[in-house]
């Protein structure tokens, strides 16, 4: 959990840094293709990135990080487990003190089951979330069960 906390940290670090008060007013039109980077293993241990097997999807780990990404061209897919869900249960399981959950959308039954889990066993549950999205069965479900969740208050443009 930590790895992630960290992460998700860094990722919102860079975008205040992006929009902060030396940045343009402005966002500027993409008028070039991305670039695509590489990255290569060193010799550096610090710097190795290491894949995780998955059964449907991808995953790196870094010196203080974890990364994980879907694949939603795997038929298996459809299934909705077997992919970066499993992870995210088993560091959820893994959870003593606190679970801090910043959510797009909560569908997952299995992540569902895990945070209901980590509350029954003394575990304090914190979500923020879409505000669209939490009228969902997922989030329904953990506000009954007495699962803090705030949303973001912003409406869609």
């Amino acid at each position: 959990m930590k790895r992630f906390t960290v992460f998700f940290s860094i990722c919102l670090l860079v975008a205040a840094c992006q929009f902060g008060a030396g940045a343009a007013s402005t966002i500027q039109p993409v008028t070039s293709a991305p670039t695509v980077v590489t990255i290569t293993p060193s010799a550096d241990p610090s710097t190795t990135l290491t894949e995780i097997p998955m059964q449907i999807g991808y995953g790196v780990s870094g010196p203080w990080f974890e990364l994980y990404f879907t694949d939603p061209t795997n038929p298996a897919s459809k299934q909705e487990s077997g992919g970066p869900d499993s992870p995210l249960v088993a560091s959820l399981d893994s959870a003593r003190v606190a679970i801090d959950m910043a959510a797009y959308s909560l569908n997952l039954r299995d992540v569902e089951y895990s945070l209901l889990h980590a509350q029954q066993r003394g575990v304090q549950v914190r979500i923020v979330m879409e505000s669209g999205n939490m009228k969902a069965t997922a989030p329904t479900e953990l506000i009954a069960a007495g699962i803090s969740i705030i949303g973001d208050q912003l409406s869609s443009l």
